[in-house]
């Protein structure tokens, strides 16, 4: 990833809803346009994020810190830390926000395919590049780190530590960074003699993005468990937000599951018009959670997989048969199959007489 990729995946929108038909009007159109519209519906599908709650806090709590940050005197300044199991969405949601503000910022110029540029002082033109986005690899130390995001900036990589870290708090201010985005944060090495360098050096870049009004944003998995998350500094300055996926084993577990279906039932039931209101969030709740146990990016795989085959088919509502043909992660597959497992051996248990 660099500046220029994220400036091109910024300008290009998602997929416009398609148009919506009753049962009537959908079985009467022709062939070609019945395919058509099955493709529009694939694509809009395909770019859809599901809403959940806790999207809409990554997105409150990013808009929040970013501004106030902003709005500050210079200073380290408050983290943010995304943390969730993988698979649950947490980089989907942070990315989201990031493209909408990037798109916010940047204002008209995205018209234009290439960078915006500014003048830093008389005579000098520079990008604006307001997001910069890293994707950490794995094992990362200090070098690395610095190198991905001298990349993302178009900046040579050679040379000693300390002259990358001088590198990049000039590129900071030169390209006026407002967010810096570490994905995959889990991903630092900071298990050797090192480590206590590496912690120290991630707050360096923490401040120098804070003397220019700055945010920076983690974004990993298992952080709690992290030494990045319990180094006194950090943690004094961290605003965490931790995902997770829905459960069931409470009321409120249900009911919050059972809500997030409901709001997804007003994003796909116009496209169903063989369907009832209900169809997710009561007829096909149960099963649906057995199928994902909760997590939204198999929850959603699941819902656009059978609302393809509901448009195929002709029915152009959801049945169990195609929630259950449906394939999923590895992961979902498994624990299915041991919910499934469970589920049998309670059924045969012999019953007290």
């Amino acid at each position: 990833m660099d500046a220029h990729t994220w400036h091109q995946h910024a300008r290009a929108r998602p997929p416009t809803a398609p148009d919506k038909f009753t049962l009537t009007e959908v079985r009467a159109l022709s062939a070609a346009d019945r395919d058509a519209h099955v493709v529009a519906l694939r694509e809009w599908l395909a770019a859809l994020q599901l809403p959940t709650t806790s999207t809409r806090t990554v997105s409150t709590t990013l808009s929040d810190v970013v501004e106030t940050n902003a709005d500050s005197g210079p200073g380290a300044k408050t983290i943010v830390a995304i943390d969730a199991l993988n698979t649950v969405g947490k980089s989907t949601a942070v990315r989201a926000w990031a493209l909408d503000a990037y798109r916010q910022w940047i204002g008209a110029r995205m018209a234009d395919a290439h960078l915006p540029s500014w003048a830093p002082e008389p005579g000098m033109r520079a990008h604006e590049v307001p997001i910069a986005w890293i994707n950490l690899q794995s094992a990362a130390r200090i070098r690395d780190f610095n190198a991905q995001i001298l990349t993302y900036f178009g900046y040579p990589t050679e040379g000693p530590i300390r002259s990358l870290s001088t590198r990049i708090a000039g590129a900071i201010g030169r390209h006026r960074v407002r967010v810096l985005v570490v994905d995959d944060v889990h991903l630092l090495d900071t298990r050797f003699k090192d480590g206590r360098e590496v912690l120290d050096h991630l707050k360096h870049v923490n401040t120098e993005l804070g003397e220019r009004g700055a945010t920076m944003v983690l974004v990993g998995a298992g952080l709690h468990e992290s030494p990045i998350l319990s180094d006194p500094q950090i943690a004094g300055r961290l605003r965490v937000v931790e995902l997770a996926p829905f459960g069931i084993d409470t009321m409120d577990d249900k009911r919050a599951w059972q809500e997030f279906l409901v709001d997804v039932e007003q994003l796909l039931l116009p496209y169903l018009p063989g369907a009832k209101d209900g169809l997710l969030a009561k007829t096909h709740v149960s099963r649906i959670w057995r199928r994902t146990q909760g997590f939204v990016g198999d929850a959603a795989t699941l819902l656009r997989g059978a609302l393809a085959a509901a448009a195929r088919d002709g029915t152009w509502t959801v049945t169990a048969s195609q929630l259950d043909s449906i394939p999923l992660s590895r992961r979902a597959l498994l624990q299915e199959q041991a919910l499934l497992t469970a589920r049998h051996a309670v059924s045969a248990a012999p019953r007290p007489t």
